[in-house]
């Protein structure tokens, strides 16, 4: 993850969304006195949305955690 000013954003938008897209990178713009915020590409808000929906539902949710566990080495992070 690569953190840059928000002055450094705004003279190289499109290098930082190329970082973004084609190597996965995720990017913390910071802002003086403000919030920071967060550059990711679509595809994985995407993915973090769906996950976010599918887990949403206990009994789904359980169902997912059991079927992940029934792969070798698999060893959730939370539940």
């Amino acid at each position: 993850m690569k953190v840059v000013s928000f002055t450094e954003a705004k003279n190289n938008l499109k290098s930082l969304f190329d970082d973004v897209y084609y190597n996965s990178e995720d990017i913390i713009v910071s802002r003086e006195n403000e919030e920071k915020v967060l550059i990711i590409s679509l595809d994985k808000y995407n993915s973090m949305n769906e996950t976010d929906y599918l887990m949403r539902s206990p009994e789904n949710k359980k169902h997912l955690l059991e079927s992940m566990k029934e792969i070798d080495g698999f060893s959730p992070v939370s539940t």
